[in-house]
């Protein structure tokens, strides 16, 4: 039985990184995309607002740092397996390890700390 899933999800950016083409959603309404984006700074210099002009001639004003929600298509379902030939599907034995002496364990990591270092 095939799952219904939605044509498209939203997920959150902040304000100052939308980018032309991406859709801002307000309360579940998707608006339309965005076409271009400024950042002003206040009176000390700091970013404080993001201005947004959107395709249909809106503009928005955000907060710097705000996050917004943004409409994207659903991502396309992972292909499958079409061969079972496939090298990804054979199986693998694994190999019993062979047991290391005490002393090649300690020399294996003391060869990962850095040059200077003292193990106590």
């Amino acid at each position: 039985m095939p799952e219904s899933q939605p044509e498209s999800y939203t997920f959150r950016v902040n304000a100052e990184l939308l980018a032309p083409g991406q859709i801002p959603v307000h309360e579940s309404t998707p608006l339309a995309p965005v076409r271009d984006s400024s950042v002003e700074n206040d009176d000390f210099g700091v970013p404080a607002l993001v201005h947004l002009v959107l395709e249909d001639g809106m503009t928005l004003r955000l907060a710097y740092g705000s996050s917004v929600r943004v409409q994207a298509l659903h991502p396309p379902a992972r292909p499958r397996m079409l061969c079972a030939r496939c090298p990804l599907r054979r199986k693998i034995t694994p190999r019993p390890l062979q047991p290391l002496p005490p002393h090649t364990r300690i020399t294996a990591a003391c060869r990962t700390f850095p040059s200077g270092w003292a193990v106590a």
